[in-house]
């Protein structure tokens, strides 16, 4: 039974729980909440046991983040392929999730199956991911920074892919080059 957070609970839960209330015997669930979920949790498979590629479990994790969801392993860690293993340690990506503002992103874009998703963090950078829905490349992705709401600068942007870890510079546009379906890029954009 699903509790609209994406967590399901086997067995079901036959009552609602109080705020900081925790249930004992065979039908708790051996989750203790502090206070009532706030934050929606995207319903969907873990990363490495869907039967995704790795390159749609990366994009699931980076909409996740933008998302400022809860991150829920719902596979066996100790046995994940080295790829599916990196996505869940990516540490640039888990920050963005992690951000103490807790927003979720906004939708800039979405055009034909590719999203451009934009979350401000606490710092004072952006996170954006460009997510490609669709099932062919999105080639030659960009996106202006003043659709992100950052404005000219006399001095690049920095621009880290969280990914690939390289960082660029951006003066007036984010270039993130093709983007192959079903695929992501996420970076965090910050002043120098």
């Amino acid at each position: 039974m699903g509790n609209g957070t994406g967590i399901t609970f086997s067995p079901a839960l036959t009552s609602a729980h109080a705020s900081g209330a925790t249930v004992h015997g065979p039908l708790g669930t051996g989750l203790t909440l502090a206070e009532p979920l706030r934050q929606a949790h995207p319903a969907g498979s873990g990363v490495g046991i869907s039967g995704m590629t790795v390159t749609e479990a990366q994009s699931e994790f980076s909409l996740w983040a933008s998302e400022a969801a809860p991150l829920i392993a719902g596979t066996d860690i100790a046995d994940l392929a080295a790829p599916n293993l990196a996505i869940y340690e990516n540490r640039g990506v888990i920050a963005i999730d992690q951000d103490p503002l807790g927003i979720q992103a906004s939708v800039v874009s979405n055009a034909g199956g590719q999203w451009v998703l934009e979350k401000p963090l606490a710092d004072g950078s952006t996170a954006v991911a460009l997510f490609n829905a669709a099932d062919t490349p999105w080639t030659q992705a960009t996106v202006s920074l003043s659709s992100l709401g950052l404005g000219t600068r006399r001095t690049p942007y920095l621009v880290r892919d969280l990914w690939t870890g390289r960082t660029t510079v951006a003066f007036t546009s984010l270039a993130a080059g093709a983007v192959p379906p079903h695929g992501s890029t996420m970076v965090r954009i910050s002043a120098p």
